[in-house]
């Protein structure tokens, strides 16, 4: 009898292979030029001893989206675009939601990792011999000492403190001593997200709004989100027309594993170096960028799209602290014997659910819809009438329609994952 692999594609082969898992590609990673902010810490998770092929920004997990679709394996050695899938029998991993995502994925899943910012210790203590050797106001030197200072111990928010006070600086005698310590902060900056927006339900554009799951961060690493309290348009496009930082308009907000956060889209924002999360989006890969730290440390600049990220964003969003606890969720927490749930329902885009697992729980699934599992801390196995698939560590697995019913337990004694569905 022909084994699995070598049967083609069909709604009845899909039919039986969607009363299992399926685990999705390793690596579905972006290439350097398109996310040259990336790190390390993606192959990390994925247990990728001895990487070399560079830096990884993003690891899409789960795609229809071009041009990095992601393949599943089906059977033995056989590797399948969920492309593919969705167009052969949509309905099938889709379940009931198919008609309103017009047979395409409802979601998109990535893993996203900026890297730390580049060495600047060397460039650190050259400045301070020349404050010392200098004649310099004690007001400049005193600036500059604590600026350095917050950059040497990777104080992310100290950048602020450059970018609002280096020219009034300049003009008290400084000039040379803040050329190099704006040399210092371009490399810190090196390693940030542009600032950009995705268009809102309203703008006429396909829309796209995101979530993030923040999984780890280095100290005093943050995000970018929104305006400042006072902040209007003509504030942003004054700053744009004179080729301004305008993160100095934004709500800098440092981050640490567990926070969870709605990015609605006509929402600015950018992420800062340091960070390691798992972003959710509706399937689009539209983006208008305000601004790239001026391509600081880069080789690659890339392109801006300042009055398509104008018109997209939405100015009717509050500003200062009340946006930033509007974007921020706080989980429902659900706990039993062995298993913690911290659940945040996005109506009526996504749920996202954290799921630890100790002492070898189980984890009961259920749902009506397509699901993803991405295991972010342990390897886990999904337990179905079908059989067992073991997910590792950073591998990623999606739960077809079909399959109301499963059972995820650790490979080891214990395991965290992330469940994507729709709610």
């Amino acid at each position: 009898m022909a084994s699995f692999n070598t049967n083609p594609l069909s709604r009845d082969v899909l039919a039986r292979a969607f009363l299992s898992p399926i685990l999705m590609e390793l690596s579905n990673f972006t290439p350097e030029e398109r996310t040259p902010w990336g790190g390390d810490e993606i192959p990390k998770l994925k247990c990728m001893l001895g990487w070399n092929g560079g830096v990884v920004g993003e690891s899409w997990e789960v795609s229809d989206v071009e041009p990095f679709v992601t393949h599943c394996e089906l059977g033995y050695a056989r590797k399948v675009s969920l492309r593919d899938l969705l167009d052969i029998a949509p309905d099938l991993l889709l379940g009931g939601h198919h008609t309103r995502f017009g047979g395409r994925m409802p979601f998109l899943v990535k893993l996203l990792n900026s890297g730390s910012p580049l060495p600047f210790f060397s460039d650190i203590e050259d400045v301070l011999s020349k404050i010392e050797k200098g004649d310099f106001k004690d007001e400049c030197r005193l600036f500059a000492r604590k600026v350095l200072f917050g950059l040497r111990n990777s104080n992310y928010n100290s950048i602020h403190l450059i970018l609002s006070s280096l020219e009034d600086m300049m003009a008290k005698g400084g000039g040379e001593i803040f050329e190099r310590l704006y040399a210092v902060h371009n490399k810190m900056l090196s390693r940030n997200l542009s600032v950009q927006v995705h268009p809102s339900p309203l703008s006429g554009r396909p829309s796209k709004t995101e979530a993030w799951y923040i999984i780890g961060a280095e100290d005093g690493a943050g995000v970018y989100l929104g305006w400042k309290d006072g902040v209007e348009r003509d504030d942003v496009l004054h700053a744009l027309s004179f080729g301004e930082d305008i993160s100095r308009l934004m709500n800098f907000v440092e981050v640490e594993g567990g926070d969870i956060f709605f990015i609605q889209g006509g929402t600015p924002h950018a992420i800062g170096a340091g960070v390691f999360l798992l972003e959710v989006q509706e399937p689009s890969d539209v983006t208008f960028r305000y601004y790239d730290w001026g391509g600081r440390g880069r080789d690659v600049q890339r392109k801006l799209h300042v009055e398509m990220a104008v018109s997209a964003t939405d100015w009717s969003l509050p500003k200062g602290d009340t946006l930033v606890q509007l974007l921020k969720r706080s989980p429902n927490l659900v706990e039993g014997i062995g298993v913690l749930e911290k659940k945040v329902t996005l109506e009526p885009h996504f749920e996202i659910s954290h799921i630890s697992l100790q002492g070898g729980a189980s984890y009961e699934n259920r749902g009506t819809g397509v699901q993803c599992v991405v295991a972010i801390r342990g390897g886990v196995a999904i337990s179905t009438n079908s059989g067992l698939l073991h997910v590792g560590q950073g591998r990623s697995a999606i739960i077809p329609a079909p399959l109301e019913r499963c059972s995820i337990t650790p490979l080891n004694d214990e395991a965290a994952f992330i469940k994507v569905s729709l709610p």
